[in-house]
């Protein structure tokens, strides 16, 4: 049920990498942790009580990593000063320095 907090958080902090590519790259690990989880079911005498252990151990040995990340909002910051960038065009106030003709 985190997948989709996951990958937004993931896609924000990463974002000059297009949301594709982070995405794919999620769903990949994604992928592999579930099969070498399933996978441990196949050994001889592995039994299921480690689960009541290691999953909510997985849980919360994950919640100090995220305490260290800084929170930013890249994608917002570049849509907000685009958004300026469109108000100010509209008001005259944005000069285009490549607009500008060289008279001879």
């Amino acid at each position: 049920s985190t997948s989709p907090l996951c990958m937004e958080f993931a896609v924000e902090k990463l974002y000059p990498v297009p949301e594709g590519i982070v995405g794919g790259w999620l769903n990949i690990w994604y992928n592999i942790i579930s099969v070498l989880f399933l996978f441990i079911f196949n050994i001889p005498n592995v039994g299921t009580y480690w689960l009541n252990f290691v999953l909510p151990l997985s849980c919360f040995v994950v919640l100090p990593l995220l305490f260290f990340i800084k929170e930013e909002y890249k994608r917002r910051n570049v849509d907000e000063n685009i958004n300026n960038n469109d108000e100010n065009i509209e008001e005259g106030a944005y000069e285009n320095p490549l607009a500008k003709e060289e008279v001879y």
